[in-house]
């Protein structure tokens, strides 16, 4: 159950068009969610992925899916990683 409301909720997220002029869409999403999303200890937490690249210490099958997707349409991604708890 939990895993579909997170995928749910990366899917609804990721639809934060920043500028259309730049084609640039703002994802934010956990880090924890193994398989569908996983963050390495070193990772970056803000990041911006031009179109034909991977981010850098973080994978997973959603992540898979939505990079391809956006990147196929022209669009760089602005992901942004953060843990489930919030200081």
């Amino acid at each position: 159950m939990l895993d579909k409301v997170l995928l749910i909720l990366l899917i609804l997220l990721c639809f934060t068009i920043v500028n259309a002029d730049q084609k640039i869409v703002k994802i934010a999403t956990l880090g924890d969610y193994a398989p569908y999303c996983m963050a390495d200890k070193d990772v970056k937490l803000n990041q911006i992925i031009p179109v034909g690249s991977d981010a850098k210490g973080f994978k997973g099958y959603s992540w898979d899916v939505v990079r391809e997707s956006f990147h196929k349409m022209g669009y760089t991604i602005h992901l942004s990683i953060s843990p489930w708890i919030r200081p």
